[in-house]
């Protein structure tokens, strides 16, 4: 169930943002960005939490046989070592990292786990004869963090019991919207918690690895959070790359008030963004420290030709579905069309979210007598492959929907929250929207195909070459 739209919960953190809580440190880290997490995602569905609340688990203090330090050692020898053959590490003259987080990745056709974003960023950089690429992903990273929690997360849990950052929070939020923005007290401790020591753990991996930039999706995340704040104790360029579209109203990513002078320390220093639409809408950021560009979206430049060759060339009437983890994936007047045999016609391809993969067999299972449905290839294939395969995406409220119009395909929202944020693109005609099935059905039976949307993916490599060079002094493509 979605408690609030994402404009509800916007208005509602936009009432409450002020200095008194956008200044909030504790043990020198920012937390507002944690607490205007939590106010989010509190509302998105009802979710019952798994993982013990932090403070009232028995940490361990016993010693592991390796320390910390040898085992991020041994760890990033064999892994520099077997990926790009050096003997030294002196001989390389800047490694760039990209953190890939688990949920972020997805099974291929052939079986093999990968990240979409990182595949088309390392594939982008294999131009780039200034520097060597290295993928860390979340489960390396984890290996290194059961070493370490053991011994320093009671440590860190003592300093925050003893602090008085709960009072804080609490002293700094009207009571009368304390219940309004539901956010959980307990996990946004257990986040400080696992921020500050994913922080320590990143800060002993990128000073022995010779990172000099550290590149990353989601930075809202804690990992990503902890990530950020390595780097800036560094010296280091932090730089998230966008992951997808934001709407009018994306409180995570935009319309942050109130920003310190010296900005968030657990913000990237740089957003990458795809188009000009994502630039306008992060004005919040004009006058800090976090600057943003247009570097277009990694995973499309090594595809542009295929784009213009097939993207005129469809001839069915295929639904590409882009489902997302919510309680309802999939509207009930979406499944009545699915499920009539007077709608055969409409071919569906269904593509399962990245965190919705433990939930493929259930979904084979439901729909295998469905002869006009598809899953398993949609969800397997590029996304890319995907949409230029389909004549319409449609989708609660996934910004697949922005990327799909940029390539003049034709993309309908089918969720009131979804129309809540995209609600200028809707009625510019950007978007279509239909939460019925004689709406939904007119649409697919009468749109034509639809203008390229270039402000929300720049395809143009000569401006985003001189953008991404400008920036971050890189060299992209070569001549």
């Amino acid at each position: 169930m979605l408690l609030k739209t994402h404009k509800e919960i916007a208005e509602i953190i936009n009432e409450i943002e002020c200095e008194k809580l956008t200044h909030l440190k504790f043990q020198g880290i920012d937390i507002w960005p944690v607490i205007r997490y939590h106010c989010v995602s509190s509302h998105w569905n009802e979710v019952d939490r798994k993982n013990k609340f932090i403070l009232d688990q028995n940490w361990s203090t016993k010693r592991s046989k390796y320390s910390i330090q040898t085992k991020i050692k041994d760890f990033i020898t064999r892994k520099f070592f077997e990926r790009r053959n050096c003997k030294r590490f002196k001989e390389i003259s800047q490694f760039n990292m990209f953190f890939s987080r688990l949920e972020e990745r997805k099974t291929g056709i052939d079986e093999k786990k990968y990240n979409p974003l990182a595949q088309g960023w390392l594939e982008l950089f294999t131009n780039n004869t200034q520097c060597s690429i290295y993928e860390f992903d979340h489960e390396d990273f984890n290996q290194l963090l059961l070493r370490y929690q053991r011994k320093n997360f009671p440590i860190v849990i003592e300093n925050l019991i003893s602090s008085n950052l709960i009072h804080d929070i609490q002293n700094s939020i009207p009571s009368s919207l304390i219940e309004s923005l539901r956010f959980d007290l307990e996990k946004i401790i257990t986040d400080i918690v696992l921020i500050l020591s994913c922080r320590d753990i990143f800060l002993l991996l990128l000073k022995k690895s010779n990172v000099k930039k550290v590149f990353y999706t989601v930075f809202y995340h804690p990992y990503s959070f902890a990530l950020a704040l390595a780097s800036q104790n560094l010296g280091l360029d932090s730089i998230e790359i966008q992951h997808g579209m934001e709407g009018e109203f994306s409180p995570l990513e935009i319309d942050y008030n109130c920003i310190p002078k010296m900005g968030y320390n657990l913000l990237p220093k740089y957003f990458w963004l795809w188009g000009n639409t994502s630039y306008e809408r992060r004005k919040c950021y004009d006058g800090t420290p976090h600057k943003r560009f247009v570097g277009g979206n990694p995973t499309t430049f090594q595809h542009l030709k295929k784009i213009n060759r097939e993207i005129n060339s469809k001839t069915e009437k295929k639904i590409l579905f882009a489902l997302q983890p919510i309680e309802e994936p999939i509207p009930q007047f979406i499944f009545d069309l699915m499920n009539n045999t007077k709608y055969q016609y409409l071919n569906w391809k269904l593509r399962m979210h990245p965190r919705m993969f433990d939930l493929m067999d259930e979904y084979l299972e439901k729909f295998s007598s469905f002869s006009n449905v598809e899953i398993k290839k949609s969800s397997s294939e590029s996304l890319l492959d995907s949409m230029l395969d389909s004549q319409f995406v449609i989708s609660c409220w996934s910004t697949v929907l922005y990327e799909a119009a940029s390539l003049g395909i034709p993309s309908i929202v089918i969720n009131k929250n979804g129309k809540s944020i995209m609600e200028s693109d809707i009625e510019n005609g950007d978007l279509q929207y239909a939460d019925k099935k004689d709406e939904f059905l007119n649409i697919i039976n009468s749109l034509e195909k639809i203008k390229n949307k270039t402000g929300y993916i720049e395809t143009n490599i000569m401006e985003v070459s001189s953008n991404i060079k400008n920036a971050l002094s890189l060299e992209i493509f070569k001549e």
